[in-house]
């Protein structure tokens, strides 16, 4: 039970202080977090992240379509995740 309470009150302070991502900073009760990389830093994180996975030039508000979950369920090795996840605990 503490174990548990103490991972849900890590998660929320991890949402509330991580922030969207390298550029975009958070608002915490109205006031701006300011960004903890340099000017330098921010231009070299988004250039690496770009490289390694381009799909990420799309922004976060792309939409889910349903070939998206088709593919998702079709894929063998997420229920070899979902039973090893089960069996774990």
């Amino acid at each position: 039970m503490t174990e548990g309470a103490l991972t849900c009150l890590l998660g929320v302070v991890a949402f509330i202080y991580l922030p969207h991502s390298v550029s975009l900073t958070k608002k915490f009760f109205g006031y701006q977090v300011p960004n903890v990389f340099s000017s330098r830093e921010i231009e070299i994180l988004t250039t690496r992240s770009l490289r390694e996975d381009p799909e990420k030039a799309n922004g976060y508000h792309s939409v889910v379509k349903f070939k998206d979950i088709k593919d998702t369920f079709a894929d063998w090795r997420v229920y070899g995740h979902i039973v090893t996840a089960f069996l774990s605990m």
